[in-house]
């Protein structure tokens, strides 16, 4: 799916319900094309709409672009500390933005996208 220009966008979510606190921990694999030297993908991990206290604006993971036509798989992991039980959401945002002041149109791809979350319980 194409990736929105600068302000981030919703690329995949899951609800799950926590039974006991925990910590989560979250792994986001994907493959990223159509990136070229100018440009670069931020990846931002969330929970319950932030990420860990982080504004949403704020992302965790950035990766620059090479050739237009390489296609590259990558793994991202982060973790949540002591998550309380109940329902909870995690989410991950990208987006495209140049590096510099280059002009041109702004484009990157990421197909692929397996979202993996592991809640582990904290001891009493």
């Amino acid at each position: 799916q194409p990736i929105p220009h600068a302000v981030g966008a919703l690329v995949v979510g899951v609800l799950l319900e926590v039974e006991a606190r925990s910590h989560l921990l979250v792994y986001f694999s994907f493959e990223l094309a159509g990136l070229d030297v100018y440009e670069r993908v931020q990846v931002n991990p969330q929970l319950d709409g932030t990420a860990g206290g982080t504004a949403a604006a704020d992302f965790d993971w950035l990766f620059t672009g090479g050739n237009f036509n390489d296609v590259t798989s990558s793994t991202v992991m982060s973790s949540f500390p002591d998550v309380e039980a109940g329902p909870h959401t995690v989410d991950i945002y990208a987006a495209v933005s140049r590096k510099g002041q280059v002009s041109g149109q702004l484009h990157a791809d990421l197909a692929d996208c397996v979202l993996t979350v592991f809640a582990i319980p904290v001891a009493p």
